[in-house]
């Protein structure tokens, strides 16, 4: 067997994100300029992604250090055939990263949606709200739509961001029967995707976004996260200063069918 297919093989079988990370890593530095274009179309949208993406290397940055317009462009492209769905500030972030000469890169929150402070003392973008509830647990208003959080996934949720560094942000989607929220810290730590009932509040599943590696950053930071759903993924988009990233979670499951970063979840 060839050494790249062990290589692409190892990624799919990879387990956690330690060994998905390092799996990923030696795969695309062995890969040949040549690969890329093999890899870009792989059956995995996850190798295929980061295949695409790895080709930024074959195209040199815009004269400003911003990245190259026209990878860029064919970039997203490719996103959206794999992805189907992607938000526009996340896009015109990438879009406008700017490029170093040690080939690292930084990233704005670009035009994301302005956050305000809520009554359950965390920052919610524009159409959501929540409120504390006495029994604990939190009452989410979203889209005119209103759910009821029971205790127990809410204070998992938070916990989870809490051991990251802090719960002070909070993304949320609601569809007909489902919700699907996510408590995270302003370092771009792991956190938890939950989907409840959105009629009875009850934990249908709860996912770990690997979000961007918890990169340790001096200075100032921030971390934004945008849920999405359609009929059969939610979705998170997010930015960091360090990365971009995006994933895919089977509805039904919570398994995540995609996960996708520019710094492939690098310390």
């Amino acid at each position: 067997m060839p050494a790249l297919e062990q290589l692409r093989r190892a990624v799919l079988r990879s387990a956690d994100e330690r060994e998905t990370r390092l799996a990923y890593q030696q795969l695309f530095r062995a890969a040949a300029d040549s690969d890329l274009g093999r890899l870009e179309n792989d059956p995995d949208d996850g190798i295929a992604l980061q295949a695409a993406w790895a080709r930024r290397r074959l195209y040199p940055p815009e004269s400003n250090h911003t990245l190259n317009r026209a990878f860029a462009r064919g970039f997203l492209a490719v996103f959206e055939e794999r992805f189907t769905i992607a938000p526009a500030w996340w896009k015109s972030s990438l879009s406008a990263s700017r490029v170093y000469e040690d080939s690292r890169m930084s990233f704005s929150p670009g035009t994301a949606s302005r956050q305000h402070r809520t009554r359950a003392r965390l920052w919610v973008p524009a159409g959501v709200d929540a409120d504390p509830l006495p029994e604990g647990g939190v009452l989410l208003r979203i889209a005119q739509r209103t759910v009821r959080v029971p205790s127990q996934p809410w204070n998992e949720a938070v916990s989870k961001a809490r051991r990251s560094g802090g719960a002070d942000q909070l993304s949320a989607v609601v569809q007909r029967l489902a919700c699907f929220f996510a408590v995270y810290a302003v370092s771009s730590c792991n956190y938890y995707v939950s989907n409840i009932g959105s009629r009875d509040g009850r934990l249908a599943w709860r996912a770990e976004s690997w979000a961007a590696g918890c990169a340790r950053l001096g200075g100032q930071t921030y971390h934004y996260v945008q849920l999405l759903a359609n009929a059969r993924y939610a979705f998170t988009f997010g930015a960091a200063p360090n990365a971009l990233y995006a994933e895919a979670f089977d509805q039904h499951s919570g398994q995540a069918t995609v996960r996708f970063c520019t710094s492939l979840w690098s310390d």
